[in-house]
Parts: C-alpha cells; structure tokens; sequence
C-alpha cells in the first residue's frame, strides 16, 4: 500500500491514494486524517470505518485505496456543505477533464479487496480537508 501510495505531498498523476499513513515532516500527524484542521472529527470520513493501512483489513472492501482526483480549493466546512459536489474544480474526476466548474461525471474507486466501483455525483462527499479538499 506505501508503494502505491507514494508520499503524503505528491499523489500519482490524476490519482488520489486513501490509504493511511505518516504525514512527512509532522511528528504523529497521519494521512488522510479523520479530523479537520481546527480537531473537530470529519463528518465524511469513513466511518464506521476508517482509512486502510494493510490488506488484511477487515473493511477492506468497503473503503477505497485509491480514486480519481477531485479537489477543490475550498476548505471552509459551511461551504463545502452548502455547495457539495459544486465545490469542485473543473477537470476532476472521470472521465480526466470532463467537468466544467464542478459538473462532475462519475469517480472511480479501486478498494482494498481488489474490485473498483464508479460514484455518481449524487453521492460523492468531500472526504478530506488538507493542502486542499479530496472528494469520491
């Protein structure tokens, strides 16, 4: 999962790796975390479940290991509530380059056991907030 995931500060090109582990340069900081920047929990995260860190994990087929990038730039909860998918930033998702200011096709999602599954925009959340805010 490390291989695949590379570092916290660079993902694969058009990618985004779930999948928990050190946060470079912050002592005991993990990523993706499960609390938002002021340590309030996130409400999207994974729960009951959280982010994989092995294989073996035994909801390693409902969380993700890696999605197609959708960012945004927005990190203020309110408006990420208010806008949801809109927040986006055009050319994210599925297919790379298809939406135009946050008009989201599809995300795919490959998950821990193997199999992939695609989220319509109905249902993707934003799911992290960091250097900026990941969404599937």
């Amino acid at each position: 999962f490390e291989e695949l995931a590379g570092n916290a500060t660079v993902a694969p090109a058009g990618y985004q790796p779930w999948i928990k582990r050190p946060w470079l340069g912050a002592a005991g900081a993990m990523f993706p975390s499960i609390y938002l920047p002021n340590g309030n929990r996130n409400p999207n995260r994974n729960s009951p479940y959280e982010w994989l860190q092995k294989s073996s994990d035994p909801h390693a087929s409902q969380v993700p290991i890696l999605t197609d990038i959708v960012v945004s730039s927005v990190k203020n909860t309110g408006a990420l509530t208010a806008l949801g998918v809109r927040a986006v930033g055009a050319g994210q998702g599925h297919p790379a380059g298809a939406s135009q200011r946050g008009a989201i096709q599809s995300v795919n999602l490959v998950f821990g056991d193997g199999h992939a599954d695609t989220h319509q925009p109905s249902v993707i959340l934003w799911r992290y907030i960091g250097a900026y805010t990941s969404f599937y």
